[in-house]
């Protein structure tokens, strides 16, 4: 009777499971039959069965086990659901704090003029940074003409760049340490045209002893119309015959695959960009394909402040460079043809 009893305790499945184990008819009935045959039938022959109670048992594990392991997992799941939750309430608390600053860079933006030209001491020098640049969150506007400062008696350096160029006026103008005026114009995610669209109007203004700097091309090329920025490559220089000129290199995109095909154009590009600035000689190509990783993002795309340190410092020795050397007026075909026969030789 102890042993029905022990039986009767196990839930039906388990007894339906030990029928098929000794053969026994399992369908239409009820707990207490099922019982009373696997009785009957562990106890008629053992040997004809050759399982026991206990190993029938033992090999089902018993209910308080198996009550232990789905306590243990659901456990486990509850923290685990903690543990997410906690993650989701910390990126919740990052997200809305990452909105209320955009919210303050935005009103801080509107309330300064967009033509303005600061002036900081350093020392017993000064410079002047005039920076024309739009919030990473904002909507580029179609107006990018930069406006030039009355600084007669100082030769105009003029920065005009993609995203990639942010603060580099700036940080430009404290190395040169008030012996130029810098000026930058930024267009983030803007193409090769559009970086340049102001340099007709830009150009009569500017002088033998001015500079233009230009860093643009990036969009093209992920875009996949390098021969687009090729052709206003050509065209700015072209527009700048009667002025010093400085061609930056496309950055390497360590946010890529080292051998990405948008990499691979990238070192085509720049080897295209420099053929072309060869033409001019008052032109030079700064080439910043050996710039290391770290002198990059976290991400990848654009340069830290160390790189953009390191560039400016190579910008300052183009200028000096060029302003070492005569500045005779190069006109190269608009049918470029990079084999030889659009580039013309200086005049």
């Amino acid at each position: 009777m102890s042993s029905t009893k022990k039986l009767i305790d196990l839930k039906l499945q388990d007894l339906k499971s030990i029928c098929e184990l000794l053969n026994i008819d399992k369908r239409n009935y009820n707990k207490a039959e099922l019982s009373s045959k696997i009785k009957e039938a562990v106890s008629g022959d053992v040997n004809k069965n050759r399982k026991s109670i206990t190993e029938i048992r033992k090999s089902l594990g018993t209910p308080t086990d198996r009550e232990r392991d789905l306590s243990i997992d659901n456990q486990a799941l509850r923290t685990l659901i903690v543990t997410l939750q906690n993650e989701v309430s910390s990126l919740t608390s990052k997200i809305d704090s990452l909105e209320r600053q955009n919210k303050e860079l935005k009103d801080d933006l509107e309330t300064v003029p967009r033509k303005h030209v600061t002036t900081k001491d350093i020392g017993t020098t000064s410079y002047v940074a005039n920076v024309t640049t739009k919030n990473r969150f904002s909507v580029l506007s179609s107006k990018s003409e930069v406006k030039q400062p009355s600084q007669p008696n100082k030769r105009r350096i003029v920065v005009l760049s993609d995203s990639h160029g942010r603060g580099l006026s700036s940080r430009l103008g404290q190395q040169l340490r008030g012996s130029s005026c810098v000026t930058g114009s930024v267009h983030p995610s803007a193409p090769f045209h559009q970086v340049c669209k102001g340099l007709p109007s830009l150009s009569s203004q500017l002088t033998t002893k001015d500079t233009v700097v230009l860093l643009a091309g990036a969009n093209d090329i992920y875009r996949n119309e390098l021969n687009n920025a090729r052709q206003h490559l050509v065209k700015s220089l072209n527009a700048l015959k009667h002025t010093k000129t400085i061609v930056i290199g496309v950055p390497h995109r360590h946010d890529l695959q080292e051998l990405s095909c948008v990499n691979v154009e990238i070192e085509k590009a720049n080897r295209q960009f420099q053929k072309i600035s060869r033409g001019y000689t008052n032109c030079k190509f700064l080439d910043v394909s050996g710039f290391n990783r770290n002198l990059f993002t976290n991400h990848g795309l654009h340069l830290n402040d160390s790189g953009k340190d390191s560039l400016c410092s190579k910008i300052v020795s183009c200028l000096t460079e060029l302003t070492t050397q005569p500045s005779p007026v190069h006109v190269i075909s608009n049918s470029l043809n990079l084999k030889g026969k659009g580039v013309n030789k200086p005049v």
